[in-house]
């Protein structure tokens, strides 16, 4: 609901940003519009998931967003659109500020591709308005692979040690969760024509996913340290990382909350694009 709620926000302040800003009808993109453009994009992209203690803490753990994409209009305000994208997502609990989390210590990176294919509506009328406000929606797929450092410095892939029991005999429920999943892109944006053939945008795009694993973390239990070790006595040291930080051993309590699987993760992406209008 937050995120809705950020979102109407936006829409109103690019609504109130472009109110007056007219021009003529031939003046950048012709009478028709242009109908085939390609663009680029870079920005910043933040996680939203269970190493997020909560949203207001979402832009303490920003990183980098590259896209690339092409759209063609199909009639004067509806483009369609496919995007690539890439970017890094990135989380610690360390920069939470509840107990629980920072006794938790957590943490994960990963670098997210994704593709998507997407609708895009303009709210204002091309021929009139300089500043044109837009929304789209999409449907697409994500890759990942979440890993983190240990003590060392050294990287260490999560997926493959079954921090949470999957894998393991005494978790059949347990299954080893994959590297892809299905993401839908809920954007919005404004594009501004700075000539004939080019226009600048900013689009900010929520992605909602279909995974609870961006951050390897999703269950609100621990699994058995015993079953862990007999398999291999590293992961145990992945699952638990408090005793780093002084808060003790790996957890008697194994009903103590590691996650939330009700919630899936999903990912904010924030751009400045260039766009070529042929």
């Amino acid at each position: 609901m937050k995120i809705l709620k950020f979102y109407n926000l936006t829409l109103c302040l690019l609504v109130a940003l472009v109110s007056n800003a007219q021009k003529s009808p031939e003046a950048i993109y012709g009478a028709e519009g242009s109908k085939f453009s390609v663009h680029l994009g870079a920005g910043t992209a933040v996680y939203h998931g269970d190493l997020m203690e909560s949203n207001a803490n979402m832009f303490n753990q920003l990183s980098y967003s590259f896209n690339a994409g092409a759209s063609y209009a199909f009639i004067k305000k509806l483009r369609g659109r496919f995007d690539v994208g890439i970017q890094q997502l990135q989380a610690a609990d360390r920069k939470n500020s509840g107990a629980q989390y920072k006794a938790r210590n957590l943490s994960f990176k990963s670098t997210v591709v994704d593709l998507a294919i997407s609708a895009e509506y303009s709210i204002l009328d091309l021929d009139r308005y300089m500043v044109t406000p837009y929304i789209s929606a999409g449907v697409g797929m994500m890759f990942f692979n979440p890993y983190t450092n240990d003590v060392a410095g050294n990287k260490q892939y999560l997926r493959e040690l079954g921090t949470e029991g999957q894998g393991l005999a005494a978790y059949p429920d347990r299954k080893i969760y994959k590297k892809s999943a299905a993401q839908f892109p809920l954007g919005i944006g404004a594009r501004y024509p700075i000539s004939e053939n080019l226009s600048l945008q900013f689009e900010l795009n929520y992605h909602i996913t279909t995974t609870d694993y961006l951050d390897d973390v999703s269950l609100n239990s621990y699994p058995d340290k015993t079953f862990l070790d007999a398999r291999n006595p590293v992961t145990a040291s992945f699952t638990w990382r408090g005793n780093e930080v002084g808060q003790g051993a790996y957890p008697k309590n194994l009903a103590l909350p590691r996650g939330n699987p009700k919630d899936k993760d999903g990912y904010l992406t924030m751009q400045f694009k260039v766009a070529y209008n042929f």
